[in-house]
């Protein structure tokens, strides 16, 4: 993410590619190849490429687009640990506002936790995708991992166990 330029956003096909990381060795920033050696185009949702839009306008503000997605003031890159340090400021205030609403409304509050990593979020979207019934396959894709078997050593406890469903298969096509 940190990696990203606006060179990469197709908002015309809704899609990004994945080109390379931002890498942070001794403090300096250093873009590299993506673990998975390949780029790939990642499709985003609506929301994903209107929230983009936003940024991109509040962000140039008729600037040049170059450089990356999510910067600095100066549009430079961003540090991972200014960025965790701002994911948790974030997730602060959510627990604040969910607790104020379930102590108006008298329901319990629905709280992320405090300790979630911002890497996390790549978790929970995966796991949604999983059990919406999404192919392991496209979700391993997506995720960009090499090979659908690290994408299974992962996520395989969220498949469910379809065993007696397949006995019924077995008869309708052989019984």
């Amino acid at each position: 993410m940190l990696g990203l330029t606006w060179a990469d956003i197709d908002f015309d096909r809704g899609v990004m590619e994945v080109r390379r990381a931002l890498a942070q060795v001794n403090g300096r920033f250093t873009l590299k190849e993506p673990k998975t050696k390949a780029s790939r185009a990642v499709t985003l949702p609506a929301f994903v490429r209107d929230a983009l839009r936003l940024h991109r306008e509040q962000t140039l503000k008729g600037a040049p687009i170059a450089g990356p997605v999510f910067c600095t003031r100066t549009r430079g890159y961003l540090d991972r640990k200014n960025v965790l340090r701002a994911f948790r400021t974030i997730v602060a205030r959510a627990n604040t506002a969910e607790r104020e609403r379930a102590e108006r409304t008298q329901t319990q509050p629905d709280m992320i936790p405090e300790l979630l990593r911002f890497h996390d979020l790549r978790h929970t979207h995966a796991t949604g995708l999983i059990t919406a019934g999404n192919s392991i396959k496209a979700v391993s894709r997506r995720l960009g991992h090499c090979n659908i078997a690290i994408t299974l050593s992962v996520y395989a406890h969220l498949l469910p166990d379809d065993d007696a469903k397949l006995a019924g298969q077995a008869d309708a096509l052989f019984g």
